[in-house]
C-alpha cells in the first residue's frame, strides 16, 4: 500500500544582509539575475557603498561575498548572466571601456575582462548571451553600431555581418542550433537559425518585401 509522504518546507530565512545603511537612500540591495554556476549562486546586488556589483553566496553568512570591485568609485552594474560548465559570462559598465563582456571561471572563479569589441569608452552593450559547445554566443554592437552575432572562444569573433538584430533578438539555443530573430541585407526582420555552419532562414512572413 502506497503511503502519501508530505514534506514540510522550513521557513525562508534571511542568508546576509548586503545593504545595511540608508546610503543612497535605500535600504535594498535588490538582488537580481540570479544564476547557478559552480557550486553557487551568482547575482548582482548594492551594498553599502551604494554600487552594484557582482555577488556569490553559498547559502550562508560568511560564503556570501563580493566577487569583485569591477566599477571602482561607480556601479558596474552588471547584467545578462549566463552559466556554462566553465564560465559565468555577463555584461559590465566600467568608465575606462564602457558596457562590455566580464568573466568568472569555474575553479578558481578569477573575475575578469574579455576582449573589448568596441575599444576605448564606447560600449557594445552584449546581451542575449548563450552557450553553444560550452563557447558563449551572443548580441553586441559592432564599431558601425549595428547588433549582431559574436562568439567568444579565445577571443571576440564577430561571425555574422550581414544579420543585423534588434535590441531583443529572441536569441535561443534549441538542439545545438541558435534561432534568433534578424534583418538580412535590409530585407526585413526573419526568424533565422544557425547550426555552426551555416545560417538558414525558417520563417519570414512577407518574404518578398522589406517589411517586419
Amino acid at each position: 500500500m502506497f503511503e502519501k509522504q508530505i514534506i514540510h518546507m522550513n521557513s525562508a530565512y534571511l542568508i546576509k544582509d548586503i545593504k545595511t545603511t540608508f546610503e543612497g537612500g535605500s535600504n535594498d540591495a535588490y538582488p537580481q539575475w540570479l544564476t547557478l554556476f559552480d557550486g553557487k549562486i551568482f547575482f548582482t546586488a548594492i551594498d553599502d557603498s551604494g554600487n552594484q556589483e557582482l555577488w556569490s553566496t553559498d547559502a550562508t553568512e560568511i560564503g556570501t561575498k563580493r566577487v569583485g570591485d569591477i566599477g571602482g568609485l561607480t556601479s558596474s552594474d552588471p547584467m545578462h548572466l549566463s552559466a556554462s560548465r566553465y564560465s559565468l559570462i555577463f555584461s559590465a559598465f566600467t568608465i575606462e571601456a564602457g558596457r562590455e563582456l566580464w568573466y568568472v571561471n569555474s575553479g578558481t572563479q578569477n573575475l575578469g575582462e574579455l576582449d573589448e569589441i568596441r575599444p576605448g569608452v564606447s560600449s557594445s552593450f552584449p546581451r542575449d548571451i548563450k552557450f553553444l559547445f560550452e563557447a558563449p554566443i551572443f548580441s553586441a554592437l559592432d564599431n558601425d553600431g549595428n547588433r549582431t552575432l559574436w562568439r567568444s572562444d579565445i577571443g571576440n569573433e564577430q561571425f555574422s555581418i550581414d544579420h543585423i538584430l534588434p535590441d531583443n533578438s529572441l536569441l535561443t539555443i534549441f538542439k545545438d542550433t541558435i534561432y534568433f530573430l534578424a534583418n538580412h541585407q535590409e530585407r526585413g526582420d526573419a526568424l533565422w537559425k544557425y547550426n555552426g555552419s551555416e545560417f538558414i532562414k525558417v520563417f519570414d512572413y512577407y518574404q518578398d518585401s522589406n517589411e517586419n
